[in-house]
């Protein structure tokens, strides 16, 4: 008897494979790729605001560097009241 050929080797394997736990696997490996990404950049931003914070603080007086980091904080907080604001008003007419 002759061996078996190519094609019937990859018809067999066509008909055992699994392709939903092949995607699940697939998709697994794409969001936890996604999720380390996302923590890395949240990692690296964060690094960076207190680096910046630590320049700002060694390099000037206390009070101006006080008065720095409270606007900061103040614009930032500012900033996120108007955009829950507006959020809420678009929900409410939509």
């Amino acid at each position: 008897m002759s061996a078996p050929t190519k094609s019937c080797n990859l018809k067999i394997f066509w008909r055992r494979f699994n392709a939903l736990p092949f995607f699940n696997q697939v998709m697994d490996l794409m969001f936890k790729f996604l999720i380390f990404f996302v923590l890395s950049v949240l990692a690296i931003g964060l690094a960076r605001l207190f680096w910046e914070v630590w320049k700002i603080m060694a390099g000037s007086e206390l009070k101006e560097a006080f008065s720095f980091t409270v606007t900061n904080l103040l614009t930032f907080l500012s900033f996120w009241n108007y955009s829950r604001a507006w959020w809420n008003t678009s929900a409410s007419i939509g």
